[in-house]
């Protein structure tokens, strides 16, 4: 706990490492406790999530896990091959993409110009994929807030359970909802905040695969066992803080940080990023 708390103020002790010809970094000891046995991210799957490819007969551990990555990247990368472990039929739901007219002689004319082909590649932050592969027993979480009253909000996490064309049935994992059965609906999304010329609407489901998740989504979650990939160091304030304290134990933290530059004498390091002048 102190090891935690100092990580969280910026006072665990940090030593300038050579990573890279004449690249120093400051890197904090991650303690030996922590790291991973795994060699590889396909057998680090296997420690966080055992007999994985079963989940539906018995997902109540699935509640009470999950490993969590610093990039988006690397979340639709672990929950991917999460997918692929797992057995049973799967589930293909393509979105509709078109671009919302308006008087905008540059809107206007997109909307004929550009094929289809290229808005199902668009990928933004906060709206899910064109292409949502699911499977019964699939981790997932909600991207928008349905029904708060009903415990669908933003980051409320579900299993799969049903499917139908238009509406898939999903059991809640977590809140005060946790175990009722619901229903998810298509609904549309058109992000405001995006470099395109044009603006922009997706159709379809509002979740996205969650057997991973960002260290940032993580916030304010309570498990009971937790992985954190790390092929990169975090890159924001008190992220490894987060990753840390979402459980109660370092017994119950399993880490996995890629790459020998940051390996020395059977001791791992990582960066830390701590803005102490946030506590002043």
């Amino acid at each position: 706990m102190n090891y935690l708390l100092r990580i969280g103020d910026g006072l665990e002790t940090a030593v300038k490492i050579s990573i890279d010809e004449n690249i120093m970094e400051e890197l904090i000891e991650i303690n030996n406790t922590m790291i991973s046995k795994s060699t590889n991210l396909d057998d680090f799957i296997e420690e966080v999530y055992p007999n994985i490819s079963n989940i539906k007969i018995d997902s109540s551990y699935a509640i009470e896990r999950t490993i969590l990555t610093a990039k988006n990247d690397d979340v639709d990368l672990i929950n991917n091959k999460v997918l692929n472990k797992i057995n049973g039929q799967e589930f293909v739901y393509y979105s509709a993409d078109d671009i919302v007219v308006s008087s905008d002689k540059f809107q206007s004319s997109a909307h004929n110009i550009l094929p289809g082909e290229y808005l199902n590649s668009i990928t933004l932050s906060g709206i899910p994929p064109h292409k949502l592969v699911l499977k019964e027993g699939a981790v997932v979480m909600l991207m928008r807030n349905l029904n708060p009253s009903l415990g669908l909000c933003n980051g409320t996490r579900l299993i799969c359970k049903s499917f139908a064309p238009h509406l898939i049935e999903a059991e809640i994992i977590t809140g005060v909802h946790c175990h009722e059965r619901v229903f998810i609906p298509m609904i549309s999304f058109i992000p405001s905040d995006t470099q395109l010329p044009f603006e922009f609407k997706r159709r379809q489901f509002p979740i996205r695969p969650a057997f991973a998740m960002t260290i940032n989504k993580a916030q304010g979650q309570t498990m009971k066992f937790v992985g954190i990939f790390l092929p990169q160091p975090v890159f924001s304030h008190g992220q490894l803080y987060v990753a840390l304290s979402r459980v109660s134990s370092e017994s119950k933290i399993c880490i996995m940080i890629e790459g020998e530059k940051y390996k020395r004498s059977n001791k791992t390091f990582t960066k830390n990023i701590v803005y102490n002048e946030i506590f002043n």
